[in-house]
């Protein structure tokens, strides 16, 4: 894990404990490997909402909104999964008015740091 960490501050010139698995922790976390990624100091963040255009970039920017939003006030932090593949280019259209519409209900956006509380699916249980 020390080797990826490495690799991400040669490139970026930043370390960072943060961990977000590719399409999600649920099919590798386990008590074990979250106790180890612990002891190494990584966090964990998945999401709590995600939009739809990581299945179909072509979804249009009104549904990507509605799916950013509805459903907001079930949750205390949100972690909004977003893609940003150049495909995305509705993601891109919809982001300014997902951004409008949680700073007009006081939201903040704030970057992520060691004091942000960990984020992550439940684990699987390793005994299985």
């Amino acid at each position: 894990m020390l080797q990826y960490s490495d690799a991400v501050y040669e490139v970026t010139g930043t370390k960072s404990k943060i961990i977000r698995f590719p399409g999600g922790s649920n099919k590798h976390l386990d008590e074990e490997f979250l106790a180890k990624l612990h002891g190494y100091g990584f966090k964990i963040y998945d999401w709590n909402m995600q939009l739809s255009d990581g299945i179909d970039y072509r979804t249009p920017p009104q549904k990507l909104y509605r799916e950013g939003t509805k459903g907001s006030d079930r949750f205390t932090n949100i972690f909004l999964l977003m893609h940003c593949h150049g495909v995305n280019k509705n993601t891109y259209k919809a982001l300014p008015d997902i951004i409008k519409y949680y700073k007009d209900e006081g939201d903040e956006f704030k970057v992520i740091t060691e004091d942000t509380p960990e984020k992550h699916f439940r684990t699987r249980n390793i005994n299985k």
